[in-house]
């Protein structure tokens, strides 16, 4: 019996497979408490074993994925950001002044 597709399974699977090609970059946002949970967020609209938890603790996998895809712009925006802030203060660090 297999897992419904989701509305976003392809976007998510091509977004991790995207960051899987840069752990190393990812790492300082799933060192956050909150970029874990959005790329868990997003993770969850492919990754099968999450839905097959998801499904067992009785969570209504479409609605879901709706919510999750509704969230995705503001998602991409905050971890956009994230990346941004961390790029400057890395770059203050590297300069003298």
């Amino acid at each position: 019996e297999s897992m419904q597709h989701s509305s976003i399974e392809e976007w998510s699977l091509g977004f991790c497979f995207g960051a899987g090609l840069a752990e190393d970059e990812w790492q300082p946002l799933l060192d956050e408490e909150e970029g874990q949970f959005m790329f868990m967020a997003i993770m969850s609209g492919s990754d099968d074993e999450m839905r097959e938890d998801m499904a067992k603790e009785g969570i209504d996998l479409v609605r879901h994925d709706n919510d999750v895809a509704e969230k995705l712009p503001e998602l991409v925006l905050e971890i956009r950001d994230f990346f941004r802030e961390n790029s400057e203060t890395s770059r203050s660090k590297h300069q003298l002044h």
